[in-house]
């Protein structure tokens, strides 16, 4: 009779521990790579930005047309030594919706546009040093 009590507390561990590992591997941040499973890619390109292009006298734009409600990750990838920024505009211009500096070679940001459409952006290196990147950028449909 003893055995029998004990069975359904070790079933009731079992169904609480497995919960428990669902919800810890259902949980994730933002610095995920721009590869993310389940995202599209929308633009995956390199860049070469020119000596002089500071951000205040210049800078490399792209653009991709983006849905509304998805979350876009901009990961541009290029040499430790140069500190590039990447900013995301609003399909008007009207409003940055984003800017990220690199750090260690990598500048990522991660946003959820408010609205669809084409999407400019743009990259430059600031302190004016020519240099080559990689501009990836993804979208996640939630």
């Amino acid at each position: 009779m003893n055995a029998l009590r004990r069975a359904p507390r070790r079933a009731a561990r079992i169904t609480i521990t497995a919960a428990v590992a669902l919800v810890v591997a259902s949980c994730g941040d933002d610095s995920s790579s721009p590869d993310d499973s389940g995202a599209a890619t929308l633009l995956d390109v390199t860049l070469n930005i020119p000596q002089g292009d500071d951000c205040d006298n210049g800078s490399v734009a792209r653009e991709f047309s983006a849905l509304a409600g998805g979350r876009i990750t901009i990961t541009v990838t290029g040499p430790a030594n140069r500190n590039v920024l990447v900013v995301l505009y609003a399909p008007d211009y009207t409003e940055q919706l984003g800017s990220a500096q690199s750090s260690q070679g990598t500048a990522r940001l991660i946003v959820t546009v408010p609205t669809g459409g084409v999407h400019p952006l743009n990259v430059c290196e600031l302190d004016g040093l020519a240099t080559t990147v990689r501009l990836v950028v993804t979208q996640s449909v939630l």
